[in-house]
């Protein structure tokens, strides 16, 4: 459990995590695995699953090199101490998927395991024992069912009969499993045995656990080379990247505009996960499959000439009566991630449409709208925003600089640097009034203000509804009961509360991303609130997320 003490205005608040009861699945921390002679041999062979992958995988898909498995012994050492532990505490559960929340662009690599469990009658369980039972599960669902009114893949029979084991074994994102069996000796299940496997990619709710129109990586490569190439034609743009997350969502809206004879943008839940939010989108409509790089040129080049200066200027203003929001969002400077899928009409939906292949590309975040420039000049020695590095997601300790105990015993000024990117602006940079923040060794932050963002709404009389935005705040807001600490890659996770109208939490990330010349910092902070967490907003109330680029000193 961990504790953290914050000193505010005199008073001393101890904060616990990790506390709480109830009917949830027993702690696994990392147990040391009991020897036990003759459980790692046969019975552990993992052909039953390969197996099972083997009749789910199509070999015309482009995944089909993800058809087998391969044992991984450091997935062989954990499932041993998992097992161990769940021998420790004489009890069973199946595993809990719903720890995985896809409320951002990564999953974290901790949680990126995928791990299931079965609990036999007999001391001496296989493999292929486990499998069965699993297998059994999944027979009770189509991983290709279809439900018509929510909109979404079948992955799960209900909450109370998991499919998610069968899922997890034939998830096209696995490559490697390890897994290890024990025996209850003691309590009231004795004499019973546990067979865990883990795999090093979890299966992911919300998504089809496999998806025969799955691109390979070379793919994901290619597509992603020919965004960077037509962004390096303005300004230098920085690269950005494939993020598997984004995908997921292209390749989920994909399928269910293929399903149902949808051409149109995504909207409402159902066709977008509505927690990642700043998400762009394209699509394009083919007769026959293609290559998404060449997508990606008809993207760009059939609508570049649209633009009024055919974007010499990076103004993404477009010609009169012409179409051009494609090519802008290809190049767009601010745009670090991308992902693409494609899907098949099959069925008669539309009779333009079937036996015709539909391209999505999301991007985040999303380019502007055309009264803004897709891409600016540099605005000298210091111009920070260009200073910054783009990275891929997950970070990694190589990719970024720690929070030092030096810098933790001391004042810091973040100040953020944002730039004016109207058509008709010159790109210059200002500077946000400078947030202030005192950390110390022990987790305590004595202070810390900042301009943040919040919802801002009224009452629209004559809709009889309340409307609003999400907008800047005018004045700095004070971050009270704050509490951090540094994680293993030496960010800041900080939590607190805003002294806003609803006195939202929220929860921040401050990431080191470069040490400048003059020994300033520039560094990343991402925020999101949580309007309801102090149970005085209104439940129409909706949160509210921001990202800036600050120097530190």
């Amino acid at each position: 459990m961990a504790k953290y003490k914050l000193k505010i205005s005199g008073l001393l608040l101890t904060v616990l995590f990790g506390c709480g009861s109830g009917n949830k699945t027993p702690e696994l921390r990392e147990s040391e695995p009991v020897d036990r002679a003759g459980l790692v041999d046969s019975r552990l062979d993992i052909s039953a699953i390969n197996a099972v992958r083997d009749a789910e995988f199509s070999p015309y898909s482009a995944l089909d090199a993800r058809r087998k498995l391969t044992v991984d012994t450091g997935l062989i050492t954990l499932a041993q101490q998992r097992a161990a532990t769940l021998i420790a505490t004489q009890a069973f559960a199946e595993y809990d998927y719903s720890a995985i929340k896809l409320d951002s662009l990564l999953i974290e690599p901790e949680k990126d395991i995928g791990e299931i469990r079965y609990l036999s009658e007999v001391e001496h369980v296989t493999v292929a024992d486990a499998v069965l039972s699993w297998q059994q599960q999944g027979s009770r669902f189509d991983i290709s069912n279809f439900d018509i009114n929510t909109k979404r893949y079948i992955t799960a029979c209900s909450d109370s009969e998991p499919c998610y084991n069968y899922a997890q074994i034939v998830t096209d994102r696995a490559s490697k499993v390890g897994c290890a069996a024990d025996v209850y000796e003691q309590g009231p299940l004795a004499g019973q045995s546990v067979m865990v496997c883990l795999f090093d990619k979890t299966f992911v709710p919300r998504y089809r656990a496999y998806n025969m129109f799955g691109l390979s990586e070379s793919e994901h490569d290619a597509y992603t080379n020919s965004h960077n190439q037509y962004r390096a034609n303005h300004y230098q743009n920085k690269d950005l990247y494939f993020n598997e997350i984004l995908q997921l969502e292209a390749q989920d809206f994909a399928d269910i505009s293929a399903k149902i004879g949808l051409w149109r943008h995504s909207t409402g839940s159902n066709e977008k996960n509505p927690a990642l939010v700043d998400q762009g989108e394209h699509f394009l409509l083919s007769g026959r499959r293609s290559q998404i790089s060449g997508t990606i040129d008809a993207f760009y080049n059939n609508e570049l000439h649209n633009l009024i200066d055919g974007g010499a200027s990076g103004r993404s203003e477009c010609q009169q009566d012409k179409e051009c929001g494609h090519t802008p969002q290809v190049a767009w400077q601010e745009t670090r991630l991308v992902g693409c899928a494609q899907s098949f009409y099959q069925d008669s939906v539309d009779g333009n449409k079937k036996n015709n292949w539909i391209t999505v590309c999301r991007y985040w975040p999303r380019g502007g709208d055309s009264g803004t420039r897709f891409a600016c000049p540099s605005q000298g020695n210091n111009d920070i925003l260009e200073d910054a590095p783009y990275l891929a997601l997950p970070y990694t300790a190589n990719d970024i600089l720690p929070f030092t105990d030096t810098l933790l015993n001391k004042e810091l000024v973040l100040i953020e640097h944002l730039q004016s990117r109207k058509n008709s602006s010159n790109c210059a940079i200002n500077q946000g009034p400078p947030a202030l923040m005192t950390l110390d060794l022990v987790n305590q932050i004595s202070g810390f203000t900042m301009k943040a963002y919040n919802y801002y709404y009224y009452y629209n009389k004559d809709k009889d509804t309340y409307e609003g935005d999400v907008r800047q705040t005018s004045v700095p807001l004070k971050i009270s009961n704050a509490v951090y600490h540094v994680n293993a890659l030496g960010q800041i996770l900080l939590t607190g509360v805003t002294d806003s109208f609803w006195a939202a939490t929220v929860e921040m990330t401050i990431t080191i991303l470069s040490q400048r010349a003059d020994g300033s910092y520039i560094v990343e902070l991402e925020y999101k609130t949580d309007e309801q967490g102090s149970g005085k907003a209104p439940g129409h109330i909706p949160d509210a997320s921001g990202r800036g680029i600050y120097l530190m000193e």
